[in-house]
């Protein structure tokens, strides 16, 4: 149960139930954590322009970010994010059940090639408490895929900290985008258990 509960209906705005509308066609849900958001206009509009803008973005492949967005969500411990991170990775990148349930333990598994785990140890580094990202790793992401797709990872990894945060501590839960289909899980043991700097 949300410690916030949404705008009803009645009470929402043309603009919020224009983007409601929006995401539900573009994610199958109204998602809780924007119904709860519309309670505060400017934020909501916020927020809105802020994953339009997300959406224009194409310097790093797909399924890097999808995979960045949602080991990110793991070790965060949001379970709202999980599941609909889950979907998204496999709907929008092509990211298979295999490679998500390999995905906690990515430096082991042969599923992930180089530039996926640059991205995981990038989310992973930018995911912890204090954040441990380091010259060398962002050398080595501006080595492999340039400046705009590196930008744009570190972005994307950013964003998912503070929606997973934030949707977290307003207390959404899984909403059921992955229903049917195989879900990650939070890793917050993550934090303490892998280590930060070059992925193996």
């Amino acid at each position: 149960m949300s410690r916030i509960p949404p705008l009803e209906p009645a009470d929402q705005p043309f603009v919020v139930r224009r983007a409601l509308r929006s995401a539900r066609k573009k994610v199958g849900l109204e998602p809780a954590p924007f119904t709860a958001l519309a309670r505060h206009r400017r934020l909501f509009l916020a927020e809105g322009g802020f994953e339009l803008a997300l959406e224009g973005c194409h310097a790093a492949p797909e399924r890097l970010k999808e995979l960045a967005v949602l080991r990110t969500a793991m070790v965060v411990g949001c379970e709202f994010c999980c599941d609909i991170g889950s979907a998204l990775a496999q709907t929008k990148a092509g990211i298979t059940e295999d490679e998500l349930r390999d995905l906690a333990r990515w430096r082991e598994s042969p599923r992930f090639d180089a530039h996926d785990r640059l991205a995981l140890e990038l989310a992973e580094a930018m995911a912890r408490t204090p954040e441990e990202t380091t010259d060398e790793l962002v050398g080595r992401l501006r080595e492999a895929l340039g400046d705009e797709a590196t930008i744009e990872l570190i972005v994307f990894c950013g964003w998912e900290s503070f929606r997973a945060r934030t949707n977290a501590a307003m207390g959404f839960g899984a909403q059921g985008f992955s229903e049917g289909a195989y879900c990650v899980a939070p890793d917050r043991d993550a934090l303490s258990a892998a280590p930060a700097g070059r992925a193996a």
